[in-house]
Formats: C-alpha cells, structure tokens, sequence
C-alpha cells in the first residue's frame, strides 16, 4: 500500500487561508495604540468579503459586537483583551487569517507570554493549512518569532517547542525531527511530540518506530483518536492484520462517526480480502 494514499488529518476542513497586513500599531503609551487601533482595526468583522464560509448568526453578532468594542476602547489593555476575544472566536470557527491578525493586535497592544504563545498558535496553525510555499514560509517564520518570545521568558515550554518544530515541516525535516525529539527526550509523554514523531516515522517507512511512537501515545492517552487510527494502519502496513483488525475496531469505539467509519472501513475491507 502507498503510504501516499493515507489520510493524515482525520476530518479536516480545509480553509483558504490569506494573509493580511497586520495592524501597525504603536504602543508607546495608550493614547498612540487606541488611535492606531480604531484607525486601523476593521469596525466589523470582514466575513463577507475576507471568508466565504458561513457563520452562526450568534458567533457573527459576538464578532460584531466584540470589534465595536475594540473600536470604541480609549484603553490600551482592555482594547487588547477585545482583540484576544476576537482570535479565539476566529479560531473556533478555523478562521485562521483573521485570528492571526487579531492576535498579532493583541500583542501589540499588551504583550505577554500567553498572548505571545497564542499568536504563535494561529500562525502555526494557518501555516499547517497553507499551500502556496512562500505563504507557508512566512507564516512558519512569524509563528517561530512569537515562540521564541514566549520560550525566551519560560525555556521549559514544551508544547511550545513541539508547535515550533512543527513549522519546520516539511521543508526542513531535521529541524523539526530534532526539536521534536529534544522534547520527547524531555517528557515522554508529550502527546505532540509522539504523534508528530510517529506520523514523521510512518511517512519514512520506519514502522517500528512509528509503532513505538503511536504505542507511547496511546498508553498515556487511550481516547487519542488520531494516535489510535494511525496505530492501526502502522499494524497493517507490518502485516500484522488480527492486531490491525483490533485497533481499527477500537478506533470505532472511540468515535462511531460516520467519517471515521469511513476511515476504518476501508482498511478492514482490505484485511478481509
């Protein structure tokens, strides 16, 4: 089987993620960034026209009502929790390109280790998305600077570092595969390290360590979907097909949805044959 054929992220929606110019905004005192804020800042969300994807009437009246406030702020730091209200709620509704920007104004604003390792979320996760390689590439490049902010201050953040060296991948694999390790040999319980790790040992078809990897995973977290799903295949990729067959049935266990069902099906059609 070519391991071209698997499936890497299991129900992913993927979005047309574009970059937009960050707010420039001035924080020498609070009077300088309120102003640059509601000169700058759109008045209300741009979902018409920046995503074609539709939103809640609920989420769209909280984004409306979130940027008005962000507008009309005179304050530097409460100006700054609006924008962090206004990228979580971009986020949860994997619209990523605004919750760069909006999170970028955050740190702007009010900078600080959490707004720093948010920033570098939305980035790192837009990045996962891109397409275009000179997109991707600056996008990886501004998440690492927000990490690095973030790891800067507190060297021990390993969630951090395994984002970070997801930002690596795929053009420069050993960066990322380095990284990673450095923060699997720190915690081997790291979830993001494993998976990754493992995802990273499946692709170069290095099975037993990918089955380590995914065992690993699994141990410290039984419910881990992705890590489950991906144990299975790595079973059926060794020809192990009674242990594959198991793994894919416990996988349905954890998620009876329709699209993992898909998933599994597929695989334990071809153990029947």
């Amino acid at each position: 089987m070519q391991y071209a054929k698997v499936i890497l992220t299991i129900g992913a929606i993927l979005l047309a993620i574009g970059i937009y110019f960050l707010p420039k905004v001035v924080v020498d005192n609070d009077q300088k960034a309120v102003a640059a804020t509601q000169n700058e800042t759109p008045s209300k969300p741009a979902t018409d026209s920046l995503h074609q994807v539709s939103i809640p009437d609920q989420q769209l009246n909280r984004l409306d009502g979130l940027a008005q406030n962000l507008k009309g702020s005179e304050n530097t730091k409460k100006s700054a929790i609006f924008a962090d209200s206004l990228a979580r709620t971009y986020a949860s509704l994997n619209l990523w390109d605004s919750a760069m920007v909006y999170g970028a104004l955050a740190v702007e604003l009010d900078p600080d280790l959490n707004r720093w390792i948010a920033a570098g979320n939305y980035y790192q996760e837009a990045y996962s998305f891109a397409i275009d390689q000179g997109e991707k590439e600056a996008l990886g490049s501004k998440a690492r600077d927000y990490y690095q902010l973030a790891l800067d201050q507190q060297p021990d953040l390993l969630d951090v570092k395994a984002n970070m060296a997801l930002t690596y991948l795929p053009g420069q694999v050993m960066k990322g595969v380095l990284l990673l390790r450095e923060v699997a040999e720190a915690d081997p319980t790291n979830e993001l390290a494993q998976y990754n790790l493992g995802l990273l040992s499946l692709q170069s078809q290095q099975l037993d360590k990918a089955q380590s990897r995914f065992e690993k995973l699994v141990n410290e977290n039984p419910n881990h979907l992705e890590g489950q799903f991906y144990l299975g295949v790595v079973l059926f990729e060794l020809g192990k097909e009674e242990e594959a067959e198991a793994q894919f049935l416990k996988v349905k266990e954890i998620d009876d949805s329709p699209e993992v069902g898909a998933l599994v099906d597929d695989y334990l059609n071809k153990l029947d044959h």
